[in-house]
């Protein structure tokens, strides 16, 4: 039987989080959230990172999610604010970083041909296929390890309106087409409408 490829996350992924989590929530809500890891996952956290590294998607998907349950304990801050904030905070900072200026000199149907490569370049192993993407409307279909579902469910509806927001456009609706999983994989598609800017 083929051993499954491990679920990774690239450094600049994890550094770009943890600099947001102290940031905007204190060291308080960072120490208590590496205090809820294992000793490997602290580690993980707590060395730093090389910014072009694979790290353990698992690792930084658990702390992320306890800074999540932290923020709300400690600061009131509601998973749906806090999401948002992620969004804006660390996908914001990733794509102002190192795609900019394409968001800057082309069109959004042409920023949007790079999401597959500005999620694989981060995410692995996903596989994620443009569906459609004209002006006014996008279509992808994300697929791979059941295990990094949550990552494109919780944050996909909230990424491409602000990817649309940073381009001058102005979203309209992000609709989920399809969210099956089967034999420890995902399936999910979205049909992203907006008016152009």
């Amino acid at each position: 039987m083929e051993k499954a490829a491990p679920l990774r996350v690239r450094g600049l992924v994890v550094g770009h989080t943890v600099r947001w989590v102290r940031g905007s929530f204190g060291d308080e809500v960072h120490d208590r959230a590496l205090a809820r890891l294992s000793e490997p996952e602290r580690a993980m956290i707590s060395r730093g990172t090389s910014l072009l590294s694979w790290y353990s998607y698992t690792d930084w998907w658990g702390y992320l999610d306890a800074c999540r349950e932290e923020a709300a304990a400690r600061r009131g801050v509601s998973a749906a604010d806090f999401d948002t904030r992620f969004t804006e905070g660390v996908g914001g900072e990733v794509v102002k970083s190192v795609y900019r200026f394409v968001l800057d000199y082309f069109q959004l149907t042409t920023f949007f041909q790079y999401l597959p490569v500005m999620y694989t370049r981060n995410l692995e192993p996903v596989q994620i296929e443009i569906i459609k993407n004209i002006t006014g409307r996008l279509e992808l279909r994300f697929s791979g390890p059941e295990g990094m579902r949550g990552f494109f469910a919780r944050y996909m509806p909230l990424s491409l309106p602000y990817l649309a927001r940073l381009a001058g456009a102005t979203p309209a609706a992000v609709q989920t087409v399809a969210d099956t999983q089967e034999l420890g994989s995902f399936n999910l598609e979205y049909r992203f409408l907006y008016q152009p800017g």
